[in-house]
């Protein structure tokens, strides 16, 4: 480029590659079986594209094993095929270079006429498509018997595991609409021992703000007390006080809070409340960064202070079914970046996140009082939700 030559040591594609194909390059050679040193190498497109079983019996006759991908993948075949067999019924639809989801045919998963688009794009363009035999998703169950469906992902880098990621769906589709999730690995015999700095302290830490016995605990995240005592910066402040809280009309005997204040301040917010006899629910979802790194989002003030707050907690007296209250970072929307070493950990609130309209109503709760310095677009999605369903919502200023 603008007459530069030279030799190129690594490529770095963001691309993914079936928009490469689309493109129709006239010239491919050198592309896939380049030995350049590649992030997401092009040659990856054989297990990509769904197609890959077509060419299983050639590669077999070469010597090589397909045996876990003739176990562990359903029946793929050609619509050319599908269109002979007798099963059509057993069989979706799926893109042959699709990603994330889009374009499959699973019926309930579909949104308005998309069904019928699709079943159109198939007919009009059958060679963009494959034809797949369909599996039965189990779903995981919620708190409140809702269903979610899992999708887990292995990272790999050259040729070896290199972590994991996992995506949740209310249907069985995983698709654009799917939220991102952290897979939790629990070490065997301290194989991850050097993940934690105290596991016991973290577990004690955890049930001091999760006590079994409270209906609410399903929605604390684990996240912030895995991060407890690993200390990444020295600048944590220790000597916070309670803010005085001035509650009058604004909470009533039916109402919960959602608290979604910067950082600590939430988690202190959350234990001045509970001397009002609420109990407090942390729904941080924030990771930390790596020593020595910059982050987006100060995580750590959150861990600390729900570590310095466990003891307080743990002296109130608090009824068995004390009506909740839910600790947001207002920070968690952070994404700005100063440079290319700034460690984005910013991060949603998603409705699985938080209870339904429905089981709020059903336990007694028929109001929602938000205290906050202003609503944040995520959470102003779930809020219109819970009106939707005849849940009363109040915003109020920090009180006092």
């Amino acid at each position: 480029m603008d007459g530069n030559e030279g030799n190129i040591d690594a490529i770095v594609r963001f691309t993914p590659i079936e928009w490469l194909i689309d493109i129709k390059p006239k010239k491919w050679q050198g592309y896939f079986d380049t030995i350049t040193i590649s992030c997401n190498h092009p040659i990856a497109m054989y297990a990509q594209t769904k197609r890959f079983p077509f060419v299983w019996n050639e590669l077999e006759k070469n010597g090589i094993s397909l045996d876990n991908w003739k176990r562990l993948l359903p029946e793929t075949i050609s619509i050319k095929e599908y269109k002979k067999r007798v099963d059509k019924d057993k069989f979706i639809f799926k893109p042959a270079n699709g990603r994330v989801g889009e374009k499959i045919s699973i019926k309930e998963a579909c949104k308005e006429d998309e069904y019928k688009k699709i079943l159109l794009d198939v007919k009009l363009r059958p060679w963009r498509y494959v034809a797949q035999k369909r599996f039965e998703s189990k779903p995981l169950i919620g708190a409140q018997k809702e269903e979610y469906h899992v999708c887990i992902g292995s990272y790999v880098i050259d040729g070896k595991h290199g972590g994991y990621y996992a995506r949740i769906s209310d249907t069985p589709r995983i698709d654009s609409n799917a939220a991102d999730i952290p897979v939790l690995i629990e070490g065997i015999n301290g194989e991850y021992e050097s993940i934690s700095r105290d596991k016991e302290k973290q577990k004690s830490i955890y049930k001091i703000w999760a006590p079994q016995e409270c209906k609410w605990s399903a929605w604390v995240r684990p996240v912030p007390f895995v991060n407890i005592g690993e200390n990444r910066r020295q600048y944590v402040k220790t000597g916070r006080d309670l803010p005085v809280i001035e509650c009058g009309d604004d909470i009533k005997e039916n109402s919960a809070v959602i608290v979604d204040l910067p950082g600590a301040d939430s988690v202190l917010w959350g234990l001045a409340l509970a001397k009002f006899g609420l109990r407090p629910i942390p729904t941080y979802n924030g990771t930390m960064e790596q020593i020595n790194a910059r982050a987006t989002t100060d995580n750590q003030t959150v861990s600390k202070m729900l570590e310095l707050g466990a003891n307080m907690l743990a002296d109130m007296e608090m009824e068995k079914d004390a009506r909740p209250a839910f600790l947001l970072d207002k920070n968690r929307l952070q994404r700005y970046k100063l440079n290319e070493n700034i460690f984005d950990n910013s991060y949603d609130i998603y409705p699985q996140d938080l209870p339904t309209a429905d089981y709020f109503l059903d336990n007694g709760i028929k109001e929602i009082v938000v205290v906050c310095d202003s609503l944040s677009k995520d959470l102003k999605k779930i809020l219109k939700s819970y009106k939707k369903k005849n849940l009363s919502v109040k915003e109020v200023k920090r009180f006092g």
